[in-house]
């Protein structure tokens, strides 16, 4: 029999991933810069606009 875990949000967190918004943004600063720099004219890394990313 097969098993489907349904994580929900929180729990990579919650274990110490790296996986929020800023470490995100954080990579792209290093691998993407000018994903970064059109995200940066957008304003796309204001705490309100998480969600339109």
């Amino acid at each position: 029999m097969k098993r489907l875990f349904i994580i929900g949000n929180g729990f990579d967190l919650h274990h110490g991933m790296k996986t929020s918004y800023w470490n995100f943004r954080n990579y792209i600063s290093v691998t993407e810069t000018g994903i970064l720099r059109t995200m940066e004219l957008f304003n796309m890394f204001q705490e309100d606009l998480w969600s339109d990313f």
